[in-house]
């Protein structure tokens, strides 16, 4: 795990800081004079610093794509690091979501993830939470997302209208 306590130190102005090692990676939003700390697992980082991150990052926002265009959505600029922008996609007043993708056999997820997404949820917007775990070379070996039990129910509820 790779733990890193950035610092906005300039201005006035808020700064956006992108931390990634290896295909982990998050961006935080900080304003001058106010600290955030990042914490990324080990993954799959390695070899040069610069090749990894930017294959990194293209595969993040290709998942983001893809995901938008599932619920017939669009991008939030910043993967959601800008102020009024929460979340990676988003379709207004349906649903708002986070989207990780990993080359490890695990990823770690935290009650606090969960809840900051829900959060930021607007206007009846459902919150949805994607993880895609990638193979060596950057291909989907599996995706799961995850939803409130509540909405769950209200899914299988749905299907069940379905059948008959």
């Amino acid at each position: 795990m790779l733990t890193l306590r950035v610092r906005a130190v300039w201005g006035q102005e808020n700064g956006q800081v992108t931390v990634t090692r290896g295909i982990d990676s998050d961006t935080v939003c900080v304003r001058s004079g106010e600290e955030a700390t990042v914490v990324l697992s080990e993954g799959a980082a390695g070899g040069s610093p610069s090749a990894p991150d930017k294959k990194a990052r293209k595969l993040s926002q290709k998942q983001e794509r893809e995901l938008a265009a599932a619920v017939g959505g669009r991008t939030q600029p910043g993967s959601g690091a800008l102020p009024g922008s929460k979340g990676d996609f988003r379709l207004t007043g349906v649903v708002r979501g986070e989207a990780k993708c990993t080359k490890a056999a695990s990823y770690r997820l935290e009650l606090a993830d969960l809840r900051k997404i829900r959060s930021e949820c607007t206007g009846g917007e459902k919150m949805s939470f994607l993880v895609r775990f990638l193979d060596g070379d950057g291909r989907t070996k599996d995706e799961f997302a995850l939803i409130s039990r509540a909405d769950w129910e209200d899914w299988v509820e749905f299907k069940k209208g379905q059948r008959g």
